[in-house]
């Protein structure tokens, strides 16, 4: 079963807010896949996730390092796939090995990998409603991301 939560946002600190709460839940081994245009907000949403792991670093897009990784109670790898070709070898530029490691992976553009949507993750869907605003859509698959929908519901206090 998959559990959802949609939340609105009005700025780029409301975002960061609700990545503050996934952070501070999160646990080695976690997958939190990010999908959303150009500029929607996956990054900043990233931001709020690091500070929530008890960083005061500031995440920065990794697109043209492709991972960057921060270091917290729990390492955080942040990816960001835009620049992959969806049939390049992934084992090749080892990405599987962060994701087995005991780190928190979050991905930008998980598509271009599609078979990580076959894992238990958080999916996080961002739209992009005005200049400013955004609709975020967040999905538990699997158990311990559909607790993750419960706490999130709790904390933000969902109507």
């Amino acid at each position: 079963m998959k559990d959802t939560i949609e939340k609105f946002s009005t700025s780029p600190n409301n975002t960061r807010k609700i990545g503050k709460v996934i952070g501070a839940e999160s646990c080695p081994g976690d997958l939190v896949l990010l999908y959303g245009e150009l500029g929607s907000g996956k990054t900043c949403l990233t931001q709020g996730i690091l500070w929530g792991m008890g960083s005061d670093e500031y995440a920065r897009s990794p697109t043209f390092v492709m991972i960057s990784e921060y270091k917290t109670s729990i390492p955080l790898y942040h990816m960001d796939f835009y620049r992959l070709d969806v049939d390049q070898n992934t084992t090749e530029i080892g990405i599987e090995e962060y994701i087995d490691d005991y780190g928190v992976c979050v991905i930008e553009w998980p598509e271009k990998v599609p078979y990580l949507a076959n894992r238990d993750h958080l999916e996080v869907k961002i739209k992009v409603s005005s200049e400013t605003d955004r609709m975020i859509s967040l999905s538990g698959i699997g158990e311990r991301y559909n607790k993750i929908i419960q706490t999130l519901k709790e904390i933000l206090k969902e109507k």
